[in-house]
């Protein structure tokens, strides 16, 4: 249980790091 968890952490971090470069790309695009 402990394992999926850890990994599921892991994954949401990569998203929301991830989804915060797409908006970046996408702020910087816009200038």
């Amino acid at each position: 249980m402990n394992e999926k968890i850890g990994l599921y952490n892991d994954y949401q971090i990569i998203y929301y790091k991830s989804l915060k470069a797409i908006i970046a790309d996408k702020l910087y695009a816009m200038i």
